[in-house]
């Protein structure tokens, strides 16, 4: 028994030393498979944080786009940045009938004698200052590249308060807080957010000059409201029971085709209705065309000469009040000096921004349509655009992400 005790015992002796070698070994090619792994993913991250792979290709081995090539950053100072436009028909020089301000209201209900003056005062239907278009443009350091992104105000997004589209957003909370949920429409953090007022847009133009783009649709009158719609139509029963379609022809006002952008066509273009997928479309297309226009003209500009600009657009002295000279009847009228644009972007931000911007001329565009589909209204909802997230997160991705960090010594 001691002797099958004795075997035993030497038997596991050999079998712990064997297996014991084969743990080790294991051990060591397990823990050196797993570091490459980790040490490759961590470079594969590096990669993909910093752009260091072919200029031709991303991590995957895709060919890019054409023009997004990183080329050579390291000369130009300052961050990439993006910013977000939003304009509005506002013409309070034309029309005296938008929602009074608190302080309007005030004084009227003070001069009221009885409640019967007050009648009606509060459930007038009152015209509002709604937004006309929303434009999302991104200068890109490291890709060498500025991206446009035209988003309609009738694009629906869940608000605190419920679904509202982003021109009840505006109207609601504010220009900058359509910003906020650009970016949640796009993952682009937006640093900077403008507002230019339908009435601002003869300053503009007054500063940087008209230009010429492509109207792609004929843009009618129905009304006051200008549309893409070449008629209005009403439907109704003959006394037998048949159906009855009038039509009514709208006026045409501004034909497709090469269209200069001065206060006239401005004023029509910043308001004109979207009723359906091709109308956002075609806003898209000639929105996007004006603003690389003005983008061309812009980062052309020498330093003290942008500076000028930013201060005329910002700061509006007391002898610059506008005339307004677009009429076809001759009518002018003077407003009180107001910024021609509102914004979080100060003087400040000038320096920060320019050598980029000013580099911007030599740069590729991009024009990125945001997905989606319009859907018309029901008895029991209004019209609006409803964005396909999902489509939007792919096709937004590539831009999200910041690809400086080579360049990092140069931006400080």
């Amino acid at each position: 028994m001691l002797s099958a005790f004795k075997n035993f015992f030497i038997t596991m002796l050999i079998a712990a030393a064997l297996f014991g070698v084969i743990a080790y070994f294991a051990t060591q090619f397990v823990t050196a498979t797993v570091s490459d792994i980790m040490d490759n993913e961590d470079a594969a991250l590096e990669s993909i944080m910093t752009q260091d792979k072919d200029p031709e290709t991303d991590v995957s081995g895709e060919t890019l786009p054409q023009g997004q090539a990183p080329g050579d950053s390291s000369a130009i100072t300052g961050n990439s940045f993006s910013f977000v436009v939003v304009t509005t028909g506002y013409r309070p020089e034309l029309f005296d009938d938008y929602t009074p301000t608190v302080e309007t209201l005030r004084s009227k209900i003070g001069s009221f004698q009885t409640a019967a003056d007050s009648f009606g005062i509060l459930s007038k239907s009152y015209r509002q200052k709604d937004a006309t278009a929303i434009i999302l443009i991104r200068v890109d350091k490291a890709m060498r590249q500025v991206t446009y992104t035209y988003i309609t105000p009738e694009t629906r997004v869940f608000t605190s308060t419920g679904y509202h589209t982003l021109g009840d957003v505006h109207r609601y909370y504010g220009y900058q807080r359509v910003g906020d949920y650009v970016t949640s429409l796009t993952g682009i953090a937006v640093d900077y957010t403008f507002l230019m007022e339908g009435y601002n847009f003869d300053e503009f133009l007054a500063n940087l000059g008209t230009v010429w783009i492509n109207n792609p649709k004929d843009i009618y009158a129905e009304g006051n409201i200008h549309t893409t719609r070449s008629e209005n139509t009403r439907v109704y029963k003959n006394e037998d029971g048949s159906q009855i379609v009038d039509h009514f022809e709208n006026s045409l006002v501004l034909s497709a085709g090469s269209l200069e952008f001065n206060q006239y066509s401005s004023n029509i273009l910043n308001t004109l209705k979207e009723r359906s997928s091709p109308d956002i479309e075609a806003k898209g297309i000639y929105t996007v065309s004006v603003a690389q226009s003005y983008m061309a003209k812009i980062t052309a500009m020498e330093q003290d000469q942008f500076r000028t600009f930013m201060e005329a657009m910002l700061v509006m002295s007391e002898k610059e009040n506008a005339t307004k000279t677009w009429l076809s009847n001759g009518t002018v009228r003077t407003e009180p000096a107001t910024p021609v644009m509102e914004s979080n972007f100060t003087l400040e931000d000038v320096d920060k921004v320019y050598d980029l911007l000013h580099a911007a001329v030599s740069f590729s565009t991009e024009v990125i349509e945001y997905p989606g589909n319009y859907v018309t209204a029901t008895e029991n909802v209004d019209a609006y655009y409803n964005p396909d997230m999902k489509t939007a997160i792919k096709r937004f991705l590539p831009y999200r992400y910041p690809v400086e960090a080579k360049n990092t010594e140069a931006v400080q």
